[in-house]
């Protein structure tokens, strides 16, 4: 390279900005200063945030657990009323075994195109054949008429069994934030007062997130049997005096 070409070319620093920026020194430490002040006050707010949601949120996990939670202390009942596999059968024959109820109803109700069948392909035959195989003598484990044709036909075929064996109380499973729909549906199928619910419920009683559908498919059913089933089936049973056993 000749003198000329060394007096053309540009001189390196150390301090130089890299090919294609603009930032000086100046402008790199600013810029560094506000990056590390912006992260301080996320975490500041991070920290201060972090209270203010639970206080926002703690009164309503509390309106959601008056609205959809009711408990009753566990006792004994006359009938134990099962609709579905798993768990809550095993929970049904510990509580016959332990003498909690002598009686097991199952409120799934046989299909009519079953109802002359040995084996048949449904939920009523499986959970009868789960419940036999807990240990339940056949002779304790009834079923309504039919299978329900919807909430109201369910509730209105309880109502006519309970009244027809002369129970006084039956104990029902629920979910915890089911609790209040069990109980709903209770008070308006037996609105004389003369059979008591006794439910056994289960479930966490903090409000994950893992609840919410279940919440939010609860207030759809209530609001279904408020708006459509509860007209249905107060259309099609009427108050008449009833005398429980005992």
């Amino acid at each position: 390279m000749n003198p000329v070409d060394r007096a053309a070319s540009p001189t390196t620093r150390p301090d130089a900005s890299p090919p294609g920026t603009t930032d000086s020194p100046p402008q790199r430490h600013r810029s560094q200063t506000l990056r590390r002040g912006t992260i301080r006050f996320q975490k500041f707010l991070l920290v201060l945030g972090l209270p203010a949601v639970v206080l926002i949120l703690l009164p309503w996990d509390g309106i959601i657990r008056l609205i959809l939670v009711y408990e009753t202390p566990l006792k004994p009942a006359d009938v134990v009323l099962v609709g579905g596999l798993g768990g809550e059968l095993e929970r049904a024959a510990e509580l016959v075994r332990e003498g909690y109820v002598d009686r097991i109803l199952i409120t799934e109700g046989i299909p009519e195109p079953y109802h002359h069948t040995d084996s048949p392909a449904s939920l009523h035959h499986l959970i009868k054949q789960d419940l036999m195989k807990a240990g339940v003598p056949e002779s304790l484990i009834f079923s309504l008429p039919h299978e329900p044709r919807s909430m109201a036909d369910r509730q209105r075929m309880l109502r006519e069994w309970i009244r027809r064996h002369r129970c006084r109380s039956y104990l029902q499973f629920s979910g915890y934030y089911a609790s209040r729909m069990k109980k709903m549906l209770h008070d308006d199928t037996f609105p004389e007062g003369q059979v008591e619910l006794i439910l056994y419920v289960s479930g966490g009683k903090v409000v994950w997130r893992k609840h919410w559908l279940g919440i939010q498919n609860t207030l759809i059913r209530m609001a279904y049997w408020y708006w459509v089933c509860r007209p249905e089936f107060r259309s099609s049973t009427s108050p008449e005096a009833y005398h429980p056993a005992g």
